[in-house]
């Protein structure tokens, strides 16, 4: 049966994705979701000087971010993935589509598809893009995995998954656990950097993947700012977490063997997601969520550049409670950054202001 999206589906793919785009969303379906919850009901956290904050979306514990080739932004939640428009360019998502009911720890496209990671697996949702109103089923491109966290795409044309580590000081049984795995577009996949405990945060810049990784909160070792310039480093954990051995397991190896940390950041910090600044005055620094840890440290984030440390945002704790807790981010086209507080349950975007 020839069906009203369908048809529209079709004149989409002939006069092009932004305007067959237009025309499809007007398209009523069960799947349109709207009816946010009004900005100002999240924390509000404070801003440093030169820059404005807005919140402009609440979403259920939005963890991951990713931004499609036509610039809908995709959100990984506690309810599912949404894909949110912004339809009177306003810079306030007006109107969310969920697209996936997966539990997902990571998203990241692969062409014109939705790769979602979840679980144990990566599936693909094709040309997410043109399906909003009616999502295709996920198709499986590997399982049968370790538990995966944060997802991100390479300029290689490759996907690259953070498989964490299953505990705070040992040696993982699975050889796959503590690493970055590189995912190629056929579900083949290899690891790509080993000894990483926990990387919440993924970045490619200039053919260089950087990444946040977790500290050793009990043992007071900070976490840590690193990058990856080539397949096979080893970072460390278990025997050495930054700069530091870890007693329980080093038995005197040292860690002169082990890549260095480029910069240590705060102990509870729980560095999360990580991405290239091009704000005024802070460009080519590398911004980070620190997503905190036990109403200790972090919930912040901070700009960090040759050893230096800049606070942007704060005020997600107060009074040694957490009232938010950043942990994704993502820059868009504007020059502007989009931050996901899983906690406070809110997308927030910081940007250029007085």
């Amino acid at each position: 049966m020839v069906t009203l999206k369908r048809i529209v589906f079709l004149l989409g793919l002939a006069i092009g994705l932004p305007l067959g785009f237009i025309l499809f969303s007007l398209v009523p379906s069960g799947n349109a979701l709207t009816g946010f919850v009004a900005a100002g009901e999240a924390p509000q956290p404070t801003v440093a000087e030169g820059f404005q904050l807005m919140q402009s979306a609440a979403l259920k514990g939005p963890r991951a971010l990713a931004m499609g080739p036509s610039g809908t932004i995709y959100v990984a939640a506690q309810d599912g993935v949404f894909a949110l428009v912004d339809r009177n360019g306003d810079r306030r998502f007006d109107k969310q589509y969920l697209v996936s009911t997966l539990d997902a720890t990571g998203l990241a496209f692969l062409g014109r598809d939705l790769a979602i990671a979840a679980g144990n697996r990566i599936v693909l949702l094709p040309a997410i893009e043109y399906s909003l109103l009616d999502p295709p089923e996920p198709v499986v491109l590997v399982d049968n995995l370790p538990p995966l966290g944060t997802l991100t795409s390479g300029p290689d044309g490759n996907l690259y998954v953070a498989v964490p580590a299953p505990c705070d000081a040992c040696k993982p049984d699975n050889r796959l656990q503590a690493t970055i795995l590189r995912v190629h577009p056929d579900g083949s996949y290899e690891i790509f950097a080993s000894g990483v405990k926990h990387a919440r945060g993924l970045f490619w810049d200039e053919g260089v993947l950087w990444f946040t990784d977790e500290g050793n909160a009990l043992l007071e070792i900070p976490d840590e700012l690193n990058r990856a310039e080539r397949k096979g480093q080893h970072f460390g954990f278990p025997y050495c977490v930054g700069k530091q051995p870890d007693p329980r397991l080093n038995n005197g190896l040292g860690c002169q063997t082990f890549e260095p940390p480029i910069q240590q950041l705060e102990v509870f910090a729980r560095a999360a997601g990580l991405t290239k600044a091009t704000l005024p005055g802070i460009e080519d620094w590398m911004l980070i969520a620190e997503a905190g840890q036990w109403n200790q440290g972090g919930y912040r984030l901070v700009a960090v550049h040759d050893g230096q440390l800049r606070l942007l945002v704060d005020g997600w704790l107060v009074d040694g409670k957490a009232r938010g807790s950043p942990v994704a981010l993502l820059p868009l086209d504007d020059g502007s950054v989009l931050i996901a507080d899983e906690l406070g349950n809110a997308l927030f975007r910081l940007y250029e202001g007085l």
